[in-house]
């Protein structure tokens, strides 16, 4: 198990403590902003309830926009030294078929349209290195994510001279009305006076040698940032919106499992279960992931082993199939719930919401942390840009210069990510006719390879931020969907494929439509 942080801060008794900015949660968002902030010479209190490596059975997937995204903020590498696996694309079964979804060749989109021979064929050649495969093509990598998280730790508090990592638990924050600012604050005119302004944080924090004795202090700064992850406490007096729960995942680790594609993401999909996901962590390990729409069946009364082994793994590619059932008859499940939240405005002064207390969508795509680590970029860059000018007390200022083109500028990567995610889960989790139509056609339009390929692999991995591309090919499956239908019916079901035509495509407009609104709404 990777070791803590080094710097950890207890402050004295009773000590209120003044900094730049204040980070609740160092999840992913926390560390990459406080290594960021150091970086432009601002102090930074970074604040987590429990600095042990985290177990967690999502955040394991790093998709290359947020590769990239890590690499801008000098954090890349935080993917090193945990056996971290180079995945260089996708394979989707269907029904006893699959077909390869390779990211596109470094430089998309380019180059989009005209991919080098060279290029296109690498991935196709029997027997190519995978170092060779990865110079010429973008690549994700997935990890286990407590050994990333500990990385990332690890990275911020290297700035022993800016960066004060502290265990303890942010009980609330503090507002202007219910308390006067410390006298620093007031001498050095940190904070203008402005009525529910967000000003610090009360924390209590285990002190003594052996952490039985617990002190309540006060931090404070300007801005105080809310990166408490998918359970956050303070989303509901930040934010507007609550997630919805779309369904749930129940993971394991399967052991020597023999793969169908290494260093690809197998998404397995089937008329008769609910989507799959099987991904490397690791050189010998494997996560499996089940969605389970509705009730959880029970896992300590064994419902759940036998729901997975009798009506999902028979269904699984046959040289998966041993591994599944080892590590189902272990019995070692994890669940999470499948999350949607949209973004919201937020209004109160001094404070922004970051990373998963702010916006989730289905995990079914992986790319949650690649939305995160780019909102980090976006908004440290924004931050560097206007140091010489902007003072962070003036909030009226900040969110002109600083918020107001965040959300704007967010919005392309975030808004195909999101839309992305809940649209391809409803067409992989069909549970309709008209869904099992876009569902097949879906299948048949990667089949079709070229652009129908590269295009929708580039959207998903944050490639190609372009959410008119996504609405073009989104429609071009269902009409390509509808076409498939046609040709299986026959002269003899015509009559019927026409009025389902109008239906599958009155569906796929519902299912893209409600998000793509969301995602224009202005903030």
């Amino acid at each position: 198990m990777s070791s803590q942080p080094q710097n950890q801060t207890s402050l004295p008794p009773g000590a209120a403590a003044v900094y730049d900015m204040i980070i609740v949660g160092a999840g992913v968002v926390g560390p990459a902003l406080a290594h960021a902030m150091a970086l432009q010479g601002r102090r930074v209190a970074l604040i987590e309830r429990d600095l042990r490596e985290p177990n967690r059975i999502v955040g394991e997937l790093l998709q290359p926009a947020g590769l990239h995204a890590l690499e801008r903020l000098g954090l890349a590498s935080c993917v090193e030294g945990i056996d971290a696996i180079p995945e260089i694309g996708y394979t989707i079964f269907y029904e006893g078929q699959s077909v390869k979804l390779p990211y596109p060749p470094r430089g998309y989109p380019s180059t989009r349209g005209t991919p080098s021979a060279a290029n296109a064929a690498i991935v196709e050649k029997p027997g190519t290195p995978l170092q060779d495969i990865i110079k010429v093509r973008e690549n994700g990598v997935s990890f286990h994510h407590g050994r990333f998280i500990m990385n990332l730790r690890k990275a911020a508090a290297k700035h022993t001279d800016y960066v004060d990592v502290i265990e303890a638990t942010v009980t609330a924050t503090i507002t202007e009305e219910e308390e006067v600012e410390p006298p620093e604050l007031l001498a050095k005119k940190r904070i203008h006076r402005r009525l529910g302004r967000v000003v610090g944080v009360r924390i209590k924090q285990a002190v003594g040698a052996d952490k039985s004795v617990t002190e309540e202090r006060t931090l404070f700064a300007p801005i105080t940032v809310i990166a408490d992850g998918t359970t956050s406490k303070f989303r509901k007096e930040y934010t507007t919106r609550s997630p919805v729960v779309k369904s749930h995942f129940v993971g394991v680790v399967l052991d020597n499992a023999e793969l169908v594609a290494p260093n690809h993401g197998h998404v397995l999909l089937g008329t008769k279960f609910a989507p799959v996901l099987v991904y490397q962590i690791g050189t010998t390990e494997t996560r499996a992931l089940f969605d389970i729409q509705g009730k959880l069946p029970s896992i300590s009364n064994g419902d759940m082993a036998k729901h997975l082994t009798e009506n999902v793994v028979p269904y699984l590619p046959q040289q998966l199939q041993p591994s599944m059932r080892a590590a189902i008859d272990k019995g070692q499940f994890r669940s999470m719930p499948n999350q949607f939240l949209p973004t919201s405005p937020q209004r109160t002064p001094g404070v922004i919401v970051l990373g998963d207390a702010w916006n989730m969508r289905h995990p079914l795509t992986g790319g949650g942390m690649t939305v995160a680590l780019n909102d980090v970029d976006l908004l440290r860059t924004l931050l560097r840009d206007t140091a010489g000018t902007l003072d962070w007390a003036d909030w009226d200022a900040v969110q002109a210069q600083v918020l107001e083109p965040f959300y704007w500028r967010r919005k392309n990567l975030g808004a195909v990510v999101n839309i992305l995610a809940q649209a391809l889960y409803a067409l992989f989790a069909a549970n309709s006719e008209d869904l099992y139509v876009l569902q097949r056609g879906c299948f048949r339009y990667f089949e079709r390879g070229g652009a129908c390929v590269a295009d929708p692999v580039s959207l998903l991995s944050g490639i190609l931020p372009r959410p008119l591309v996504l609405f073009n090919h989104f429609f071009a499956v269902a009409f390509y969907a509808i076409y498939c239908n046609f040709c299986d019916a026959g002269l003899a079901g015509f009559p019927g494929a026409l009025l389902r035509s109008i239906t599958v495509l009155y569906t796929a407009t519902i299912v893209i439509l409600p998000y793509i609104l969301e995602e224009l709404k202005w903030y």
